[in-house]
């Protein structure tokens, strides 16, 4: 599947392509939400305090203790306001993403090219003008890592029975759910990748639904339920 040394390395031309064309988001300082992330961890003097940084629902309701709580106060508490390294953090996310593309694409299509192809194609995405330009929606970079890395090891489960790429597959499953809310939709890629291509393993995603339905629920009663302005539902 992984072809020659040399085709392991091909995803970095296209990738290099879509670094340049976002390049100026490297240079971009903090904006807008950001500054709320970073005061976030001013004042935490207890586990208590920690806990409730992390975990309280926050911005109509949002609950990400890895990608905005976690990556906000932990930068911050390292680099201060220098912007710099948590634009170097995202990027460097980013890359893992293209990588992870590609890997997926070779295993599909056993092409180079092909996958090389889905890895220029996705990373020149003008969708990805925000999220490489402002910190605050490095949790769609780092969702994306999760949803592909995820994806990855299980169609490696799938085609070679290793129980240990389930295991990993769960576990960045599972922490997807700090990072963003779309995360529930995993267990559909998966089931999908298996009803195309594997259906001995399509069993494997019945607990990855029910955890996925937990989720929807606690999230939705943990959360205040945004009534008015832009972020609340309206069934019409």
């Amino acid at each position: 599947m992984t072809g020659s040394p040399a085709q392991r390395f091909v995803w970095l031309l296209p990738a290099a392509v879509s670094v340049v064309l976002f390049w100026p988001g490297l240079q971009c300082w903090f904006q807008q939400d950001d500054f709320a992330w970073l005061a976030l961890g001013q004042g935490i003097e207890s586990a208590p305090d920690l806990l409730r940084a992390l975990f309280q629902p926050m911005a109509q309701g949002t609950i990400r203790p890895i990608s905005e709580r976690a990556f906000f106060m932990g930068f911050f508490a390292v680099f201060g306001l220098d912007a710099l390294p948590f634009r170097i953090g995202v990027f460097l996310t980013y890359l893992v993403d293209l990588w992870l593309v590609y890997r997926i694409g070779l295993r599909l299509t056993a092409s180079a090219g092909a996958a090389a192809l889905a890895v220029l194609l996705w990373g020149v995405n003008s969708a990805l003008g925000m999220p490489l330009a402002w910190t605050s929606s490095y949790n769609q970079i780092l969702c994306a890592a999760c949803l592909l890395g995820a994806l990855e090891l299980w169609m490696r489960f799938a085609d070679t029975g290793r129980k240990g790429c389930l295991w990993g597959c769960w576990i960045v499953f599972l922490l997807g759910f700090g990072v963003l809310e779309l995360n529930v939709v995993f267990p559909a890629l998966a089931f999908s990748y298996a009803l195309l291509y594997a259906p001995h393993v399509w069993r494997y995603t019945l607990p990855m639904f029910a955890v996925s339905g937990l989720y929807a629920v606690v999230h939705r009663m943990a959360a205040p339920r945004v009534r008015s302005g832009p972020y609340a539902m309206h069934v019409d």
